[in-house]
């Protein structure tokens, strides 16, 4: 009976913060100036993505559109000490399941992206990261 009583309340609590998970939403359709907490009102650059990024709690995350085409104008880190390997922080992309990856150029001249302390798993192939 306690082994179940556990295991409820594990499920429980597992649920809780999986529904407390934000996603923020980035498209070159949207405006900085919106919250990007849904499709309907995503944000509009990669610059402003990977600031929230760099400040989201583990399991949060940063979704860009398919289709969508974002420059990344000066240097940028995608660096967030909150997110680590049992709960970890999100870039991918959504909606709709099917079309061209979000491409995210990299300016080598006059600017760039550098990641620290991300493990980049086979799930990249869900974003085109060009240089």
């Amino acid at each position: 009976m306690k082994t179940l009583k556990l295991i409820s309340a594990a499920i429980l609590l597992a649920t809780m913060q999986a529904a407390g998970a934000a996603q923020y939403y980035v498209c070159d359709t949207g405006s900085d100036s919106n919250d990007g907490l849904s499709p309907d009102t995503p944000i509009a650059t990669a610059s402003k993505a990977i600031s929230i990024f760099n400040a989201i709690s583990a399991g949060d995350s940063v979704l860009f559109c398919r289709g969508g085409k974002f420059t990344v104008a000066n240097d940028l880190r995608i660096y967030n000490p909150n997110c680590q390997a049992s709960n970890p922080c999100t870039l991918a992309d959504y909606q709709p399941p099917s079309g061209q990856l979000p491409n995210l150029p990299v300016l080598t001249q006059t600017g760039g992206l550098t990641c620290l302390g991300l493990k980049i798993a086979e799930t990249l192939t869900m974003m085109k990261v060009m240089s």
